[in-house]
């Protein structure tokens, strides 16, 4: 039992259980009267909520050692009845509501790492014990049998995050739902949220999304038409604004590209026996709609409206040099012009709509229409992912007038997906990115890295060559550690089972990596579990990447005299390869001809999931 459950179990009076208990039931719960977790759990308090509860400044020791004391009544405790085990759950739904209150507040900032994760891990066993008591309602020794299975595997892809016990997790999740007599349907609302959710979810911003396509055109040129029957001859400047604008939508992303416009002219028009001086200041909006629904992208016609704003500023006739008669003639071309002011707007809009939108619509369909160069990287991208068993098995894509919203999940019958995120605020000009471990995962696996034998080199430019095949873009490489004339080459000889995990926890994203060491001249060592934590900060224009401790113990579990010593070359061999690595935060997105700075303001990693903001 941990180090404070005993003293505190036995400081609780029977007689307040029994009120807590009651008061519990009296609440509605659905849960049968002597259901019970007791044989459920293993027989050990879960390794992170523990860690986290331990990592809490000295003022919640007191408040920790409560969390744990629940904890051991559950997992630990021999003699705890369900009476004992309501009373604990009550104590952890508490802490859950307190957890969720301090990170409500900005004064606790500091910890909501580490508040993050008891959230995540403590909320989701909640949710679980609760649909496991109300299972037994109707339960059998079937169902018995397949919820202790589940919690077993639970516990330990929990920790580990490895391939077996997630592939139990799925197996006994059938079984529950064969055995229940709600055919799983209670048990499924505590669990798919959490382990059947997206893996990879993108929030942007309307601004954020519209600076890829933003921009101003100015253009000029000469002019040389007939116009009712007049030969027209000048100049003219063109600009043009280039904007999106989201569109609600529940089933796809909308959005139009709009163009802003205004022309200003200065022609004349020739017409025996006179010359008419114009000025042309016309407006114009036009807007296309693009659609993408997760695969496929279309378009509809561009729309345009116009305004037109001809202003007659002069004439000349041949009779102009004769006094007065000359003034009187180029008043009567003036008038004769304003006359037919309504019928050459008219013509003005004819041929502005005629000029913008053929060409409107054939930039945005050849960037984004349905066979457009958008539309063509990313089916290959498709295509890459159907071949590496990484096309999403779900995805939802969601519009509204200020935000885009992308989800999508990775996941086969053997796996498992994200859970619910932590909340992060996006900004009016920003962009988040969340990544849950298990899509990392199951990335990792497509390596097919099992058994085999890499050198640091190798390892790092088949990584670099996988992404780069996948975005069909050269992914720029990692900074090599510093050249070491007495270094000599590290193979590495992967393990056959999970030779490279990821969990991401306490704002670190630790790698896993389960493998031997080979070095010419020397000693193979053997298999060794390699944990080494990364955490990734911002230092004024930088991204630091800095490596923590490294951590070596056997693949099966063994120690020894042998073992210390070959972990320990291990980790002195791992440790000499991290250096802190530098990246700059902003890097430049090619869009067309144009280069779009891209910068990252904020970086966390908590309860699994990397979270990424841009602006």
């Amino acid at each position: 039992m941990s180090r404070t459950s005993g003293r505190i179990l036995k400081s609780i009076p029977k007689w307040l259980c029994g009120f807590v208990v009651a008061g519990v039931m009296f609440q509605g719960s659905c849960q049968a009267a002597d259901a019970s977790l007791k044989g459920l759990l293993p027989k050990q308090i879960p390794t992170q909520l523990e860690d986290a509860a331990n990592k809490l400044p000295e003022k919640w020791k007191a408040w920790g050692d409560e969390l744990i004391a629940a904890l051991a009544t559950l997992y630990e405790a021999e003699d705890s009845d369900a009476a004992a085990q309501q009373t604990a759950l009550a104590t952890l739904r508490g802490k859950l509501a307190s957890v969720d209150k301090h990170l409500a507040d900005p004064a606790y900032s500091m910890l909501w790492s580490n508040l993050g994760t008891i959230r995540g891990q403590l909320g989701r066993r909640l949710a679980l014990f609760d649909a496991a008591l109300a299972a037994q309602a109707g339960g059998n020794d079937a169902l018995r049998t397949a919820l202790t299975d589940f919690f077993a595997a639970y516990e330990g892809y929990t920790a580990t995050g490895t391939k077996e016990p997630e592939a139990k997790i799925r197996a006994a999740y059938s079984a529950i739902r064969a055995a229940s007599a709600d055919k799983g349907a209670a048990f499924s609302e505590a669990f798919r949220p959490a382990y059947f959710n997206y893996n990879l979810r993108f929030v942007g911003s309307e601004a954020f999304i519209g600076k890829f396509v933003a921009q101003r055109r100015n253009e000029a040129g000469n002019v040389d038409d007939c116009i009712l029957g007049a030969k027209v001859d000048g100049y003219q400047c063109t600009a043009v604004d280039v904007s999106l604008d989201l569109i609600p939508s529940a089933g796809d992303v909308r959005f139009d590209i709009n163009l802003n416009g205004s022309i200003n002219s200065h022609t004349q028009g020739v017409k025996d026996p006179a010359v008419i001086f114009t000025e042309g200041n016309h407006q114009f909006f036009a807007q296309k709609r693009v659609i993408f629904d997760g695969d496929k992208f279309w378009t509809e016609g561009a729309r345009i409206g116009v305004n037109p704003n001809n202003q007659t500023v002069g004439a000349w006739t041949k009779f102009s040099k004769i006094p007065l008669f000359g003034r009187l003639t180029e008043k009567i071309a003036i008038n004769e012009a304003e006359k037919r002011r309504p019928e050459s707007e008219a013509i003005a809009v004819q041929r502005i709509s005629s000029q913008v939108v053929p060409r409107f619509d054939a930039d945005i369909d050849t960037q984004l229409g349905p066979t457009g160069q958008a539309a063509l990287k990313f089916d290959d991208l498709l295509a890459k992912l159907k071949a590496n068993n990484l096309y999403p098995d779900c995805k939802s894509y969601v519009s509204t007038d200020t935000q885009l919203f992308a989800y999508s999940r990775t996941m086969n019958t053997t796996q498992l997906g994200g859970s619910e995120p932590p909340p992060v605020a996006s900004g009016p000009s920003n962009a988040v990115v969340q990544l849950h471990q298990s899509l990392l995962n199951h990335a990792f696996d497509e390596l097919h890295l099992q058994g085999r034998s890499l050198t640091e080199d190798q390892l790092r430019s088949e990584i670099e060559t996988q992404l780069s095949e996948l975005f069909g873009r050269a992914v720029p490489p990692a900074p090599a550690a510093p050249a070491d004339p007495m270094k000599t080459p590290m193979t590495l000889q992967f393990d056959q089972n999970d030779p490279i995990r990821v969990q991401i926890e306490d704002d670190q994203v630790i790698l896993q990596i389960r493998a031997g060491i080979e070095r010419p001249g020397e000693e193979t060592l053997p298999a060794q579990l390699v944990t080494v934590p990364l955490k990734v900060t911002i230092v004024g224009d930088k991204l630091v990447a800095t490596a923590g401790g490294v951590k070596v113990g056997s693949v099966d579990g063994k120690g020894g005299a042998a073992q210390i010593v070959t972990a320990t070359k291990i980790r002195e061999a791992i440790q000499k390869q991290l250096p802190p690595r530098e990246f700059a935060r902003t890097s430049l997105v090619q869009v067309g001809q144009t280069k779009v700075p891209m910068t990252v303001v904020n970086v966390t990693a908590t309860d699994g999931w990397l979270t990424i903001v841009l602006e």
